[in-house]
């Protein structure tokens, strides 16, 4: 077999006479066969916090997952020059000069000779190339998540993000308490300030109350009633019973229940100070963040619908807590514009109901990760097939508590992360 070797400048003879011996041990990558790509699922690759996307998917090749060429280099800064006809491809970064040939499994950074796992390949009209070689050429740090399928990359240009367990003091940290079939979402703020929203059912106040206390809070400066049903209102007695409780943000929709009468009596009981929530407010709670109040505008007709919409803003990433909203909410919520609804992470309504997270407010809000709070084996069949199919349709990266456990999202104001509850494990191979 004849082994055709590039014409690099400056490539010893000695690096490409070992890389021959190998490559006679091996089948040539222009020799691909379409049974070494899978698709089997999706793959998510993050720069710096942001999703990259891109026409033809992350894909995997023998085990190694390959990204569109131009997207990966000009995102991580290169300038790229490509040659059609010699099926050559050249990045260059400041002092670094990445060389690649279509269908070869050599490659150059600066004067050295380099062996690749898999060579790039033309999938769908596009060029990919093996994400990690490249990014790792440019000084990047990357990270796989064989669980979730996830790349994780940090340029040379970035500080690193917040790791998960490492309590950085200018972190906002979000977490998805799992509470079963119910909803709890834990904020703490950079500036050491503590929100909680919701607090489960009956059963669940004494989970979300220990996991409170594991995380070291003292106190809640703000608790936000999202609406009154039992599964988010519910545990409210073992949060008042627990912890002193500054402010309380409610609708003041008159909900006929014994747990909402509970609530206010507590909040008398305990001499809490008492707000209702409006859209246009903001929630004082740290002169970092800004915690707006999206909905309600107008009392309506239902609980569901009348649930307290959050979007929390800190430096470039948003994060968008919807309640239990449905249609006829969502379609005042619309009115406040893509604009105003654009957050890079979604909390699902109504635990993934058929009613709510309608293709207009994905397509309005747009995230990159969503989250729903939902009970494992639940008999109300949540979260539903058709809004699965909207998140997936849209390459929205969903996380579940009946699946992941607790979910924290840990943001920097530039980038973010995403931990789970569970031990990601997984046993693959990087990319």
């Amino acid at each position: 077999m004849e082994i055709q070797f590039p014409r690099w400048a400056g490539a010893k003879p000695g690096a490409c006479v070992l890389v021959a011996i190998l490559l006679l041990f091996t089948v040539p990558v222009c020799g691909v066969q379409a049974s070494s790509f899978s698709g089997d699922q999706t793959i998510a690759v993050y720069v710096d916090g942001r999703r990259l996307h891109t026409d033809v998917p992350p894909t995997l090749v023998s085990g190694r997952t390959l990204v569109p060429l131009r997207v990966i280099f000009e995102v991580l800064g290169a300038r790229v020059d490509w040659k059609p006809e010699n099926r050559e491809v050249t990045a260059v970064k400041g002092d670094t000069s990445v060389t690649l040939l279509v269908g070869n499994r050599l490659a150059r950074v600066n004067q050295q000779v380099l062996e690749l796992d898999v060579a790039p390949v033309v999938l769908k009209g596009r060029t990919l190339v093996p994400v990690r070689f490249v990014s790792a050429s440019l000084g990047a740090q990357v990270e796989w998540d064989g669980r979730t399928r996830r790349v994780t990359i940090t340029s040379a240009a970035q500080p690193a993000q917040p790791q998960p367990g490492t309590g950085e003091a200018d972190s906002l940290e979000v977490h998805f308490i799992d509470v079963g079939q119910g909803e709890s979402i834990l904020v703490k703020t950079p500036g050491g300030k503590v929100m909680l929203v919701d607090a489960g059912d009956a059963e669940a106040g004494e989970v979300v109350a220990r996991y409170l206390k594991n995380q070291g809070v003292k106190k809640i400066d703000v608790f936000v009633a999202s609406h009154a049903d039992t599964d988010h209102l519910g545990g409210v007695g073992a949060i008042f019973k627990d912890f002193s409780v500054n402010v309380c943000y409610d609708t003041g929709f008159p909900h006929p229940s014994t747990v909402y009468e509970k609530f206010l009596d507590l909040i008398e009981d305990e001499g809490t100070q008492y707000r209702f929530a409006h859209a246009g407010n903001r929630i004082d709670l740290d002169p970092r963040l800004e915690v707006a109040i999206m909905h309600p505008t107008e009392l309506l007709s239902d609980a569901h619908n009348n649930s307290i919409v959050l979007k929390i803003s800190y430096g470039d990433v948003d994060i968008l807590l919807t309640g239990d909203l449905e249609e006829e909410g969502e379609r005042l919520l619309l009115d406040r514009g893509t604009e105003a609804l654009a957050a890079e992470v979604l909390k699902v309504a109504h635990h993934g109901s058929t009613g709510s997270t309608s293709p207009e407010l994905l397509d309005a809000v747009a995230p990159e990760v969503a989250v729903i709070s939902v009970g494992a084996g639940n008999g109300y069949g949540y979260p539903a097939m058709d809004v699965m199919k909207r998140l997936l349709h849209r390459d929205i990266l969903v996380y579940r508590t009946d699946r992941d456990g607790t979910v924290i999202i840990r943001s920097d104001g530039r980038g973010y992360t995403v931990e789970t509850g569970q031990d990601p494990g997984g046993g693959e191979e990087p990319p």
